[in-house]
């Protein structure tokens, strides 16, 4: 699996900052331009996915002892504004309606096993989201999971079938 390090010495600490800021920015507007209505669900979602997931999957290189506190800073604040990015994600779940979420399941069954855990566990929010208000279509998509050769996939789409499954008995 190749990763994304990012070295916080290549980039100035003001530039790297309001970059992190920019993105922020951009996920808090496309998020709210979903939930005001559905025109430009195809060009505000999958940016807001992208945007979302490559962010919190950026890692920095490890410091070594020879660097200077600033690096450090510079880490902490990214592992920080990922936590933020995060926080905002789960905030939109209740706030865009479902079936907005259903036009990227490609996208996000794609990173139902994201590097980094509380993503992770957000897309595994929005799919089971997506599953429970509308079941039958899609299962279609989330079912593959569970014949996946990976081991947390297969997990992922077991944890989504028995999600669908209690939900069915409950509403029959």
């Amino acid at each position: 699996e190749q990763r994304t390090k990012l070295n916080a010495s290549a980039v100035s600490a003001r530039d790297f900052d309001a970059c992190q800021e920019y993105l922020l920015g951009s996920v808090q507007h496309y998020g709210m331009a979903l939930q005001l209505g559905q025109k430009h669900v195809y060009q505000a979602l999958p940016r807001l996915l992208a945007i979302w997931l490559e962010f919190t999957s950026l890692e920095t290189e490890e410091a070594h002892a020879d660097d200077n506190n600033n690096d450090c800073s510079g880490e902490s604040k990214l592992r920080e504004n990922q936590e933020l990015m995060n926080r905002i994600i789960k905030s939109f779940v209740s706030k865009i309606p479902e079936h907005l979420f259903y036009t990227a399941l490609p996208q996000l069954i794609s990173r139902v096993v994201h590097k980094n855990r509380e993503t992770a566990e957000n897309v595994a929010l929005i799919l089971r989201t997506v599953l429970a208000k509308y079941p039958r279509q899609s299962m279609w998509s989330c079912g593959w999971l569970r014949f996946s050769k990976s081991k947390e996939k297969k997990i992922a789409g077991d944890v989504s079938v028995y999600y669908n499954t209690e939900f069915a008995q409950q509403n029959l």
